[in-house]
């Protein structure tokens, strides 16, 4: 995806920990209206970020949610877009919904779902995704 920005941090807690930090220009990628947003979000990702004022943030923010998320389960190939959600807590934080080959690959290491936070200001957006519990204190 173009115009996005991996990057592994250490986490400040615990000894070799690494957190996904994925960034990018909210003008690097395509507008609203283009069609590779449906590959990228799910309807109910689609409905909820079109809904908000700077539905652009919004939209890049979960894309790069998604990709965090991959990054946290050490996932080697292309993210497969529809098998993460990035849903909406009932307090409005945000949180991970796993399904198909990602889901099984989380199952298959004994992984715990991984926790998400979202960031957007001045036209950047920026993701981080961690496991809970994977050696820090106070992440689980």
């Amino acid at each position: 995806m173009g115009g996005v920005t991996d990057r592994s941090v250490g986490a400040p807690l615990g000894a070799g920990i690494d957190i996904p930090v994925v960034l990018a220009a909210v003008g690097d990628l395509p507008p609203p209206a283009d069609p590779v947003w449906r590959e990228w979000l799910t309807h109910a990702e689609l409905a909820y970020c079109g809904s908000l004022q700077h539905a652009s943030d919004h939209l890049v923010a979960r894309v790069l949610g998604k990709k965090a998320t991959a990054l946290a389960l050490d996932w080697p190939w292309e993210v497969p877009w529809q098998a993460v959600e990035i849903v909406r807590r009932q307090l409005g934080a945000p949180a991970v919904r796993l399904g198909g080959q990602l889901e099984r690959w989380r199952i298959e290491r004994g992984l715990p779902v991984p926790a998400v936070s979202l960031s957007h200001a001045a036209g950047h957006a920026a993701a981080i995704a961690w496991l809970p519990g994977a050696g820090c204190p106070g992440s689980g």
